[in-house]
C-alpha cells in the first residue's frame, strides 16, 4: 500500500444480506457496489470495506482486489434464529426494540464495523431500518452514518434520528427525505454509466447473433423484442405480453430475468405471467430464459433486432445483405483511418494527418434532451477513437440555420418518413443538408420509386447496396407513432 493509499478515507459499505458482493448472482444494489469497487480498484482513491454473505464465486472474483477488504459474514444458524425471535419480543416489551434488527446478521456486521473503525458507514439500499438499529453498536457518531437512498426515500421519525446524512441520485429523491428538524447532510451522487459496457468486444463465433438466436429457437426472419429485467408487476412485462397477440406472427418476445435475480426463480406473479404466456410459448412466440448474469447480457442484446439502413427492418424492401456491411464498429473505423494516413498521438490521444488533428463539430438542437444525450454518447465514443468532437448545442432556430448553411460536420436530426420509407428528402431533397451528390445513388433511388412487385425488391437491393458504399446518413433508431380517429371519419389517409 502506498502512502497516499494509506491516507485515503476508509468507508464501510453495508448492503442487505440477500445477495453476494461481487454481484455474481445479480442484484441492482449489489451491481452498483461492484462497479464502485471495480472503479476504485483502478483509481485507488478510497480504502473500502464491504460486508457480504459468503459465496465461492464472489470470493474468487474479489480475491484480486487490493483496495477493498471483504467481510464474509455467514447467515446465522437456524437454532440462533429460533431463539432470537423470542428475545426480540422481550426487547419490544421492554421498549428497547430500536437496538435489535429483525435479522441477527446485522449484529455480526456491527461487530466488524466497530472493530475496523471506518471513517464513514454507508448503508446501501434495502430496508434502511435494519442497519439503523445497529448504529449505536458501531462506535460511529451520527454524522458518520449515511444512508444511500434506493427504494426507501420517505423516512420515519426513527430513521430521521438515526441517519446523519443521506445520498441521493437526484434532487427529487433528496427532497423527499424530510429531516424532521434534525441536522442531516444531503449529498447528491449521480448514477454514472461506463460507456464501454455498451460497446462490447466483437462476439466470439459461438456468441454471434445467428448462433444466439438459433440457440433461443428464433428463425432468421423473426423480429425479436427483448425484455430484460426483474419479473415483477412494476416493470410492466405483463402489458408487453398482452400486446403480443396484436402483432404479426414474425414478432417474437424474449424475456430475460427472474423475480429476484439468482436468489429467486419463481413468484406468484411470475407463475401468473407464464400461464398468461402459455399459448404464445407453445407456438414459439415467447421465450423465457430465467436469470442471466450481467456479463452475459450482451449475448442476448445481440439477439434482438436493430436497423442499419434508413428503412424499417420490418419493411419488405429492407436488405439484410447491405445491413450486414454496416454497423457501429470502432475497430474497423480505426483501421480505415489508419489506411487514410491518420496516426494517433501518444500524448493527447488524437488522430493526426501530418500536423492536422481530426476534429469535427456535431450539431444538435437544445430543446430535445434525448438527442443531446445521443450527441454526448457519440462524442464520447468518437473521442475514444481519437477524434476531437465539439458538440454544438443550439436553439431550434439557430440549429436549422446551421444545417441550412452547412455549418457542421455531423448533426443529429429526426425525420418522419412516409409509409413506404421513401428516403428521397434525405438523399436528394430539401433535407439533404450535407449536400451529398451521387449520380448512381440518385438513379437507383429513382428506379426503386418507380418499380413494382418483384422488380421493386431487386431495385431496393441495388439502392441499399449503393447506399452502403457511401453512407450519406447514419440511421440511429426508428420509433413509431399512431393516429387514432373514429371509424369512417377520414378516408384516403396516406401515412
Amino acid at each position: 500500500m502506498t502512502r497516499s493509499q494509506a491516507q485515503a478515507p476508509r468507508i464501510f459499505l453495508l448492503p442487505p444480506p440477500d445477495l453476494p458482493v461481487p454481484a455474481v448472482e445479480g442484484g441492482a444494489v449489489e451491481t452498483l457496489i461492484t462497479h464502485l469497487i471495480e472503479e476504485n480498484e483502478r483509481q485507488g482513491l478510497l480504502r473500502l470495506e464491504c460486508a457480504s454473505i459468503p459465496h465461492p464465486a464472489a470470493a474468487a472474483e474479489a480475491a484480486g482486489w487490493r483496495n477493498t477488504k471483504m467481510h464474509w459474514i455467514a447467515p446465522p444458524p437456524a437454532a440462533l434464529r429460533r431463539l432470537y425471535g423470542p428475545w426480540r419480543g422481550l426487547m419490544q416489551r421492554l421498549g428497547r426494540l430500536e437496538r435489535w434488527p429483525q435479522n441477527p446478521w446485522y449484529l455480526a456486521a456491527a461487530r466488524r464495523i466497530r472493530a475496523g473503525g471506518p471513517a464513514v458507514l454507508v448503508a446501501e439500499g434495502g430496508n434502511l431500518t435494519e442497519p439503523a438499529r445497529i448504529l449505536a453498536r458501531t462506535g460511529l457518531g451520527r454524522d458518520a452514518c449515511l444512508a444511500h437512498l434506493h427504494m426507501q426515500t420517505a423516512p420515519t421519525p426513527f430513521l430521521q434520528r438515526a441517519w446523519g446524512g443521506v445520498l441521493g441520485i437526484s434532487g427529487f429523491v433528496l427532497e423527499r427525505w424530510q429531516d424532521g428538524g434534525l441536522p442531516c447532510a444531503k449529498h447528491l451522487v449521480y448514477n454514472c454509466v461506463d460507456l464501454a459496457r455498451f460497446c462490447p468486444a466483437p462476439a466470439a463465433p459461438e456468441e454471434s447473433r445467428a448462433a444466439v438466436r438459433a440457440g433461443l429457437g428464433f428463425a432468421e426472419g423473426d423480429f425479436v423484442i427483448l425484455f430484460c429485467g426483474r419479473i415483477c408487476p412494476e416493470k410492466g412485462v405483463h402489458r408487453l405480453l398482452r400486446a403480443m397477440p396484436l402483432l404479426p406472427e414474425a414478432f417474437k418476445l424474449l424475456i430475460v430475468g427472474s423475480p429476484f435475480f439468482a436468489a429467486e426463480d419463481t413468484s406468484p406473479f411470475f407463475e401468473q405471467l407464464k400461464r398468461l404466456a402459455a399459448p404464445l410459448t407453445a407456438s414459439g412466440r415467447v421465450r423465457f430464459t430465467g436469470f442471466v448474469p450481467n456479463r452475459r447480457l450482451p449475448e442476448y442484446y445481440r439477439a434482438a433486432d436493430a436497423a442499419c439502413l434508413p428503412v424499417s427492418p420490418l419493411c419488405g424492401d429492407y436488405d439484410q445483405q447491405a445491413d450486414g456491411r454496416l454497423g457501429w464498429d470502432l475497430e474497423e473505423a480505426a483501421a480505415l483511418l489508419a489506411q487514410a494516413g491518420y496516426e494517433k498521438d501518444q500524448e493527447d490521444g488524437l488522430l493526426y494527418h501530418r500536423r492536422d488533428p481530426l476534429a469535427v463539430t456535431l450539431v444538435v438542437n437544445s430543446d430535445n434532451e434525448s438527442r443531446q444525450a445521443a450527441a454526448e454518447a457519440l462524442a464520447a465514443s468518437l473521442g475514444g477513437l481519437g477524434v476531437a468532437v465539439t458538440v454544438d448545442t443550439l436553439p431550434w432556430s439557430d440549429y436549422v440555420k446551421a444545417l441550412s448553411a452547412g455549418r457542421f460536420d455531423l448533426y443529429i436530426g429526426e425525420v418522419r418518413l412516409t409509409g413506404d420509407f421513401d428516403p428521397s428528402p434525405l438523399l436528394t431533397g430539401a433535407l439533404n443538408y450535407g449536400g451529398h451528390e451521387d449520380w448512381e445513388l440518385a438513379q437507383a433511388l429513382t428506379a426503386w420509386r418507380s418499380a413494382r412487385g418483384e422488380a421493386r425488391t431487386q431495385a431496393a437491393k441495388t439502392l441499399w447496396e449503393r447506399f452502403a458504399q457511401d453512407v450519406p446518413i447514419a440511421p440511429l433508431c426508428f420509433k413509431r407513432g399512431s393516429l387514432l380517429m373514429r371509424w369512417g371519419m377520414v378516408s384516403g389517409l396516406q401515412p
